[in-house]
Order: structure tokens, then C-alpha cells, then sequence
């Protein structure tokens, strides 16, 4: 049998997504490197994906596994790191990594405890920050950001309301 039409579409494109996914010790590990060469290194990875698999640039996510297995997808801009659940759809958290690795550690280690309550059920308030129960607030959603009942009905709420999305 002939493995490529199994995962190739007829032009040789593929028929899966490929990802770039790191687990949590791993993460942190890559994390407390130059935060300077960082996000090209990290291109240069998904360019080379992009060129081995002949897919689009942008079809190749960047994951981290949390201590449960569950992956959460994750971006970097400079050093502002941003973190989403496994979809892309959700807004887990971000930070603005600092330059002393003390800090930058802890920076981290908060990443990896919200993506552990996220696995659990619990998101932080895309405002004031507290903890709330995500699937009694999941309707509470502006663009990628949850929020809480408080936060929703006294900002969010008018603010996605007035909301064009054209």
C-alpha cells in the first residue's frame, strides 16, 4: 500500500496538522533560555515543519503539555507569552516574561498552575483575575477572553453587545 494517500491529499499537501509540542518541564526549561532568540528559534522550527510537510506556515501550532497530558496551545511575541486551551479558542493566560530568571520562573510556573486549573475547570477572570467555574461562565465570552458574572454584567456584557464583528 502506498502510505502517502493515507496522509497525503492528492496535490501533497497533508491530510493532518502537524504540531510543535512541548511538555511542561520542558517548557519552562526552553523558557528560562535568551528570551532574545526564542521566537526565531521557534520560527525557524515551524518553517522547517512548514518546508518537511510542504503545509501552510501558519497550520503549525506550538503546544505544552500539562502534568495531566492535556495540551494547551501557546504563542510568542517578543516576550509576552500567551497561552490558550488546546483549540486556540480559549485565552488561559499571559505574561510579559521578565529578565530575571527568578521571576521568569515563577512567570511560568503560574502558566503551568493555570493550565492545571484550567484541566480541572477553573479560568481565571479575563478582568479582575479571579478564579471562577468555566463552564458556569463559558457564556460569558468576549473574543477569546471568559469572564466573570460581576465583570460581564457590569463592562463586558455592553462592550460585546455595541460588537459589529464586521
Amino acid at each position: 500500500m502506498d502510505i502517502s494517500k493515507i496522509f497525503l491529499n492528492n496535490n501533497g499537501t497533508p491530510k493532518f496538522k502537524p504540531d510543535i509540542s512541548f511538555n511542561y518541564y520542558v517548557f519552562i526549561k526552553i523558557f528560562m533560555e535568551n528570551l532574545d532568540t526564542i521566537e526565531e528559534d521557534l520560527k525557524l522550527l515551524r518553517k522547517t515543519i512548514k518546508e518537511s510537510f510542504n503545509c501552510a506556515y501558519d497550520s503549525v501550532s506550538t503546544r505544552v503539555s500539562n502534568i495531566y497530558g492535556y495540551e494547551f496551545s501557546f504563542s510568542i511575541y517578543g516576550k509576552d507569552l500567551f497561552l490558550w486551551d488546546h483549540s486556540g479558542g480559549t485565552a488561559i493566560g499571559n505574561v510579559l516574561l521578565d529578565d530575571d530568571l527568578t521571576a521568569r520562573k515563577e512567570q511560568l510556573n503560574k502558566m503551568i498552575q493555570l493550565t492545571e486549573k484550567f484541566t480541572n475547570g477553573i479560568i481565571e477572570c479575563g478582568l479582575c483575575g479571579k478564579d471562577m467555574n468555566y463552564q458556569e461562565n463559558r457564556s460569558h465570552r468576549y473574543h477569546a477572553g471568559i469572564y466573570c458574572f460581576d465583570c460581564w454584567m457590569s463592562k463586558i456584557k455592553e462592550i460585546e453587545a455595541k460588537e459589529t464583528y464586521n
